[in-house]
C-alpha cells in the first residue's frame, strides 16, 4: 500500500473534467486506488461521482492510496494523478 498527499491546484478544484480525468487514470492503474480529503473515509478514485462527493476545492490537500507493492508503478500513478488536478 502506497500513500501520497497531493495538492489540488486546478481553479475548479476536483470538479467535472478534472474528476473524470482523475477517475480514468485511477481506473487504468490496474490496482485499487482510493482518495480521501481532510481525514474523511477513503472513496474509490475510479468513480467520478465518488470524487465529486468529496467537494475538493483549489488549494486543498487530498490523500491518495494505491493498493500495490510496486513502488515505481505507484510513483508513476501519483505523477499522472497530479497532472489531472494541476492548473
Amino acid at each position: 500500500m502506497q500513500l501520497r498527499e497531493l495538492t489540488v491546484t486546478a481553479a475548479v478544484g476536483l470538479h467535472a473534467r478534472p474528476a473524470a480525468q482523475f477517475a480514468e487514470v485511477a481506473k487504468a492503474a490496474g490496482f485499487p486506488v482510493e482518495i480521501s480529503r481532510d481525514g474523511t473515509s477513503f472513496v474509490n478514485a475510479a468513480s467520478p461521482l465518488r470524487l465529486l462527493t468529496l467537494k475538493v476545492k483549489q488549494g486543498e490537500v487530498i490523500q491518495v492510496r494505491a493498493d500495490t507493492d510496486d513502488l515505481s508503478a505507484a510513483e508513476a500513478l501519483f505523477a499522472r494523478l497530479a497532472n489531472c488536478i494541476a492548473e
